[in-house]
């Protein structure tokens, strides 16, 4: 799955997709360093990037379990509302995605 980072915004809003693996190629589009982390409804973060220059592009794999998920720039300052996205995440049942 394709994941673009700049200022204030993570694209696609939203992300479909089956199984517990996921798969991000993210890359930052912004013209500052960003980063894209998932949390967990608890506060954990459970997968994310390296802090990436402006043209830079990382691709992370994980398993997340069924549950819901914030999508944000871990960066001081940087996570806003307009830089996060939920998730809902439920791998039996595809396709999914809501980060």
């Amino acid at each position: 799955m394709e994941v673009r980072v700049a200022d204030f915004k993570i694209t696609p809003a939203q992300i479909n997709m089956s199984g517990s693996a996921i798969t991000l190629n993210v890359k930052n589009d912004g013209p500052t360093i960003h980063n894209v982390s998932i949390r967990d409804s608890l506060g954990s973060t459970l997968i994310h990037t390296k802090d990436l220059k402006p043209g830079e592009s990382e691709t992370v794999s994980g398993t997340l379990p069924t549950g819901n998920f914030i999508t944000f720039c871990s960066l001081p300052g940087h996570e806003k509302p307009r830089n996060q996205r939920n998730a809902r995440y439920q791998p039996t049942v595809g396709p999914f995605w809501t980060r």
